[in-house]
C-alpha cells in the first residue's frame, strides 16, 4: 500500500519538529553518556601519566645523587684506610687531593684531618669560615658518632654553597688508648645544582634540594615551594606510592603545582620536583580543544543533517509511491515479455511446416528435371540454380525457426553437458542480421576445444543473446565491432562480450544489475534484462563482472564453473590473456 502525505502543512510540520527532537534526542544522548565518563577517566589517566613520569624522573636522579655520594664516600674510606694520623702531613693531603682532582674532578674541593675533639690538625685546599674549631661543633658532634656522614648545605658569605662528607677513623695508640679521627671532604654544590638543570621540564618544571634542616641547595628562584610547605602539605598528608614518591598538588602564590618528593637515602635531603598543573597538562588540554571543536562541528552535522532529512523525507515519500507504480509496470512488461516468447515460438512452429514442404517440392522438382527432357531447354541452368537457391533459403529458415522454437521454450531447465562455442554460435545466427543493419560486426574469437559446461542450454541462450542485443543497441547509431572471447581460468571458463561503444558511466555501472534500471528510452527497455541474467548466471554458481572505459569499450565477462580433466588443462587449454581479472 503506498503511503500518502497528510495533506495538511501544519500537521506536517509538527511531525517534522517531533521527529526532528527524537532525532537530536537519539543522536547526543550516546555522545552524553559515554563521552563524559570517557573524558573523565582520560584525565585521570593522564594525570597518572604525569604522576608516574614525575616519579620516574625523581627516582632517576635520586639514584644519581645516591651513587655519586657513594662514590665519594668510598674514595674518602680508601683514603681513610691509609693514612696514620700521627705520621699524616700536610703534604701528603695535598698529593692526595691533586690525585683525586685528576682522577674525578673539581667535585671535591678540600681535604681536612680532624681529631675526636673537634680539631684539625692537617688541612689541603681552600679555608671555609667553617674550619674554626668553635664554629664545627654542630655537624662534627653528629660526623663523630657515625662511620659515615653527609652534612647539611653550608652557605660562605661570598654567595657560594657546600657540604662535607666525613668518614670516622678509630685507632690505637702507642699508649694503648683507643683514638678517633675524621677524614673530612669539603663537596662543591655546584656540581648537583649543574645536574638540577637537566631535570628541567618546559617554563615550570624544575628539580631541586632541601637539606635536612629544610635549606634550599643553591640560590633560590621565583616558584620554589619552600620545605616546610612542601612537608606539611604533602609529606605529612599523602602517602608515599609503591615506588617511595610522595606525589600530590599544592597551591602555591595562586598556581595550582604538581609536587614530587622523596629523600636521598645517603643523606637524608629532601630531593623535590615541581610543575604547575597548567602546563603538565597543556598538550590534554589541546587534545580537548580539538576533541571540543570536532564534537561541535559533528554536533552542527547532526543537526543540519536532521532537518535536511525531514524535509527531504515527503520527497522521498512520493518517490517510493512512484517506484512502486514503475515495478508494477515492469512486472506488466515482464509478462508482455513471456507472451511475445510465448507468441514467437508459435508462429515459427507454424511457419516451419510450410517450410519443410517447400523444400522437399523443391529437391522433388529439381529431381524431375534433371530426369526429364528439360537438359536441352535453353533456361535449364536458371531453372536448376533457382531450385538450388529455394532448397538452400528453406533450409535457412528451417534452421531460423529451429532457433526460436528453441528460444522460445523458456520452462525447459534442463540440465545437459553443452559446448559453448557451438551455443554462442547458435545465438550469433540469430543476431547477425540486426547487426549488419546497425553496421556492426561481430568477431566470434571463441576456440573450438573448450571443456564441455554443464548448464540449462535456454537459460544460457537468454543470456548471451542479451548480451549481444545490449551491445547491439549500445553501438546502433555509431557502428562499431562486438568480439566474443575465451579463455579457461582454473576452473572456471570465462566468456567475454566486449564492444566497442560510447561505454557506461561510473555512477552507473554498480546500478545496471538492479531490476527495472535502464539507461534505454521509454519503451524500448524495461530493466529486466540484465537482472534476469544475473539471476541465472548465480543460479549456475558463476560471476557476471562488468568493465567498462567511457567513450572507448565495455566488457562484459560471464564465468562458468566447469570440470577439466588434468591432460586437457595441461596439454590443451592455453587460451588467450587473462582479462585482468
Amino acid at each position: 500500500m503506498p503511503i500518502k502525505n497528510s495533506g495538511d502543512p501544519n500537521n506536517d510540520q509538527v511531525l517534522s519538529g517531533k521527529m526532528i527532537l527524537v532525532i537530536l534526542i537519539v543522536s547526543f544522548t550516546p555522545l552524553i553518556l559515554i563521552g563524559g565518563p570517557v573524558l573523565y577517566q582520560i584525565h585521570n589517566s593522564y594525570a597518572q601519566k604525569v604522576r608516574d613520569h614525575m616519579t620516574t624522573l625523581l627516582l632517576e636522579y635520586a639514584s644519581h645523587i645516591d651513587a655519586f655520594l657513594n662514590e665519594k664516600i668510598g674514595n674518602i674510606k680508601l683514603l681513610a684506610n691509609s693514612y696514620d694520623m700521627e705520621n699524616l702531613g700536610a703534604q701528603r693531603l695535598s698529593e692526595d687531593l691533586e690525585l683525586l682532582h685528576w682522577a674525578y674532578g673539581r667535585d671535591i674541593e678540600t681535604l681536612s684531618m680532624i681529631n675526636q675533639h673537634g680539631r684539625q690538625l692537617v688541612h689541603a685546599g681552600p679555608n671555609y669560615v667553617f674550619d674554626a674549631d668553635q664554629q664545627m661543633s654542630g655537624w662534627f658532634q653528629k660526623a663523630i658518632k657515625k662511620y659515615q656522614y653527609v652534612s647539611d648545605i653550608f652557605e660562605e658569605s661570598g654567595g657560594s654553597f657546600f657540604f662535607f662528607v666525613s668518614v670516622k677513623k678509630t685507632a690505637i695508640n702507642d699508649s694503648n688508648d683507643q683514638q678517633s679521627w675524621v677524614l673530612r671532604a669539603g663537596m662543591n654544590s655546584m656540581v648537583f645544582q649543574n645536574k638540577l638543570r637537566s631535570l628541567k621540564t618546559g617554563e615550570t618544571g624544575n628539580a631541586y634540594i632541601y637539606d635536612r634542616k629544610g635549606e634550599f641547595l643553591g640560590k633560590r628562584y621565583p616558584g620554589v615551594l619552600p620545605a616546610q610547605k612542601i612537608r606539611e602539605g604533602l609529606i605529612q598528608k599523602e602517602k608515599k606510592n609503591v615506588r617511595g614518591v610522595y606525589v600530590g598538588q599544592l597551591d602555591h602564590d595562586g598556581q595550582n603545582v604538581f609536587i614530587a618528593a622523596t629523600y636521598i637515602q645517603n643523606s637524608g635531603w629532601l630531593l623535590v620536583f615541581q610543575q604547575n598543573v597548567s602546563e603538565a597538562f597543556s598538550k590534554f588540554q589541546s587534545a580537548g580543544i580539538i576533541i571540543g571543536i570536532i564534537c561541535f562541528l559533528w554536533s552542527l552535522g547532526i543537526f543540519f543533517t536532521v532537518i535536511a532529512v525531514t524535509r527531504k523525507m515527503t520527497g522521498r515519500l512520493k518517490e517510493a509511491n512512484r517506484q512502486q507504480v514503475r515495478i508494477t509496470q515492469g512486472m506488466v512488461e515482464a509478462g508482455n515479455l513471456a507472451s511475445i516468447g510465448e507468441l514467437a515460438a508459435g508462429i515459427a512452429h507454424e511457419i516451419n511446416n510450410p517450410v519443410a514442404i517447400m523444400i522437399e517440392s523443391a529437391g522433388w522438382a529439381k529431381d524431375l528435371i534433371r530426369e526429364g527432357p528439360y537438359e536441352k531447354t535453353e533456361n535449364y541452368d536458371e531453372i536448376l540454380y533457382s531450385l538450388n537457391q529455394i532448397k538452400e533459403q528453406g533450409l535457412r529458415c528451417k534452421s531460423v525457426t529451429q532457433k526460436l522454437l528453441s528460444f522460445g521454450r523458456r520452462g525447459d531447465s534442463i540440465i545437459t553437458d553443452l559446448h559453448i562455442d557451438e551455443l554462442v554460435e547458435d545465438v550469433i545466427m540469430i543476431s547477425t542480421q540486426r547487426a549488419i543493419y546497425s553496421g556492426i560486426k561481430i568477431h566470434n574469437e571463441l576456440q573450438t576445444n573448450l571443456p564441455l559446461i554443464r548448464a540449462s542450454r535456454t537459460e544460457l541462450e537468454q543470456v548471451f543473446l542479451n548480451l549481444i542485443n545490449n551491445a547491439i543497441d549500445a553501438m546502433e547509431v555509431i557502428g562499431g565491432t562486438l568480439t566474443i572471447s575465451g579463455e579457461l581460468n582454473t576452473s572456471q571458463l570465462c566468456i567475454k562480450f566486449t564492444d566497442t561503444g560510447p561505454g557506461i558511466p561510473p555512477e552507473t555501472l554498480n546500478r545496471i544489475f538492479n531490476p527495472f534500471f535502464t539507461t534505454k528510452p521509454v519503451g524500448k527497455g524495461s530493466g529486466l534484462g540484465l537482472s534476469i541474467c544475473y539471476g541465472i548466471i548465480e543460479k549456475m554458481g558463476g560471476q557476471i563482472i562488468v568493465q567498462s572505459t567511457l567513450g572507448e569499450e565495455t566488457s562484459f565477462i560471464v564465468k562458468l564453473p566447469c570440470e577439466v580433466s588434468g591432460n586437457k588443462k595441461n596439454e590443451e587449454i592455453q587460451i588467450q590473456a587473462n582479462f585482468g581479472l
